[in-house]
């Protein structure tokens, strides 16, 4: 029950959220749920799997980077 109430709370948000956890915990359902009592509902739901991209990779897609500093894997020794 208390998930339902995070989700009715923060579907009332303009906030972006970042939903977490184990595979096959339920994120996506946790998602749409957000997203279908939500303001947004009428515009597209996107689904995006992160289990595959490094955390700079996704930092710069999710909130940019500068012109010419691309993140760069650590080198391996």
């Amino acid at each position: 029950m208390e998930v339902l109430n995070t989700v009715a709370r923060i579907a009332r948000t303009n906030a972006s959220v970042l939903i977490t956890g184990e595979s096959g915990t339920g994120k996506e359902l946790i998602a749409e749920a957000i997203h279908i009592n939500s303001q947004r509902v009428k515009q597209p739901f996107v689904k995006v799997n992160l289990g595959g991209i490094s955390q700079s990779l996704f930092e710069s897609e999710m909130f940019g980077h500068k012109k010419g500093r691309l993140p760069m894997p650590a080198p391996t020794v």
